[in-house]
């Protein structure tokens, strides 16, 4: 038997200093108080429990009815936007059949040097 970590040599302990403090008159009144206690906080878990269980599915619930929502707009605007995409891919491959390539030009030109050549007279 292990109770919260408690054994039967614990409890044994606990049942006596009680017994010594209170007193054998008072420990079945004592005892019913410590019992009464218990079923409230055990009552008051249960409560508690049900309560974030229900906020729980009902934040589901809502969270579910967001996620429809964003999937619905997104296959309406999919389904908008594909025509124009189709329009502006089409418009773009007419384009680039119309207009020509032009070769690169190329020079045989050697560009400017960036500083001007040392002065043969300046030694």
């Amino acid at each position: 038997m292990d109770f919260l970590g408690i054994g039967l040599p614990e409890l044994l302990v606990v049942l006596l200093v009680a017994l010594i403090i209170v007193g054998p008159k008072r420990l079945p009144e004592a005892a019913a108080q410590i019992a009464r206690a218990i079923r409230t906080l055990r009552r008051y878990a249960t409560e508690a429990t049900s309560e974030l269980r229900a906020e729980f599915e009902e934040a589901t619930k809502d969270f579910e009815g967001v996620r429809g929502e964003l999937r619905e707009f997104s296959r309406s605007l999919d389904k908008e936007i594909r025509p124009l995409t189709e329009k502006v891919d089409e418009t773009l491959r007419e384009t680039r059949r119309a207009v020509p390539r032009q070769p690169i030009i190329e020079t045989s030109a050697t560009p400017a040097p960036d500083e001007p050549p040392p002065d043969a007279d300046a030694s």
